[in-house]
């Protein structure tokens, strides 16, 4: 039978993303994760959004889109990262990104993980549950054949292609100024299901999106047909791979606002006394998280 190791905690918060850990946080929470969520690559926070709070300086990243440069907030992936480690190293953590089941009674949570059982005497402990009914789909594209562009973001008014993030490709063999694509959508749990949703479409649909917007395939010689024609080049297709497919539970990029939001309206103002603020501080001071 499995050991059961016995602990205490003052609070406990059971969640999966960002904005768990950010509760956490700011009301100096033990927290315990549960499938945990990290956020990708191309997530941003609100652009008011005050990471300050966090000993974080202000970042904005401008993108190239169709319509000129376009602004978006910092990075979620690096709160996530700088979160991460203050509360793992505050021992706020204590079974890191485990895969862990939580279950509690009578005062006790027990947490399972693959090789022990703990108990944790705790008076208070909540989880936060993702009650979305729409999901966020990531496709990541490898782009195989394209013409030369500055485009690094496009937005469309559907909820299917939703999104177009225009990255350096980091595919093996790639050149250096090859690009690959992440195309973000909103679907429902029936969408996931249609093929008219599928990877296939989703490719179909992001090609015909960049054609819309002026991006074409390389140069393919001259247009024996020009000036008649009225295009000097031919170009060969657009070719687009599929390589992967993410479904997340839709969260809105505003969750975490919201957050903190809802933890200044209680007039609550960060435990300064407690060891993960000031700890949080001294690695800001020492710039111990640069790399």
């Amino acid at each position: 039978m499995p050991r059961r190791n016995k602990y205490k905690a003052d609070s406990i918060l059971i969640g999966s993303d960002l904005s768990c850990l950010i509760q956490a946080y700011l009301n100096n929470q033990t927290i315990i994760f549960e499938n945990p969520v990290a956020p990708t690559t191309f997530e941003f926070l609100p652009l008011d959004f005050p990471v300050e709070m966090f000993n974080c300086n202000p970042m904005t990243i401008e993108m190239q889109s169709s319509n000129g440069p376009i602004q978006f907030g910092f990075p979620k992936i690096e709160l996530w990262n700088r979160l991460l480690f203050v509360m793992s190293a505050s021992g706020r953590m204590p079974f890191g990104l485990k895969d862990v089941v939580a279950r509690e009674a009578d005062g006790i949570l027990a947490v399972k993980t693959k090789s022990r059982n703990y108990n944790y005497e705790c008076s208070d402990v909540s989880r936060t549950t993702n009650r979305a009914k729409r999901y966020k789909v990531y496709d990541w594209i490898n782009v195989r054949s394209c013409g030369k562009h500055d485009i690094e973001y496009l937005k469309t008014e559907d909820e299917f292609v939703s999104e177009l993030f225009f990255y350096p490709s980091t595919r093996l063999g790639a050149k250096q100024n090859d690009t690959d694509l992440l195309i973000i959508s909103v679907l429902s749990e029936n969408d996931l299901h249609n093929f008219d949703y599928s990877e296939t479409i989703t490719r179909i649909k992001a090609k015909n999106v960049m054609l819309d917007q002026g991006i074409r395939g390389p140069r393919n010689g001259k247009n024996p047909t020009y000036p008649k024609s009225g295009e000097q080049y031919k170009y060969a297709p657009i070719k687009l791979e599929h390589d992967r497919r993410e479904i997340r539970k839709g969260i809105s990029n505003s969750k975490e606002l919201d957050v903190v939001k809802e933890f200044l309206n209680q007039n609550k103002t960060l435990p300064e006394s407690s060891y993960l603020y000031k700890f949080n501080r001294k690695i800001s001071q020492r710039s111990l998280l640069r790399t």
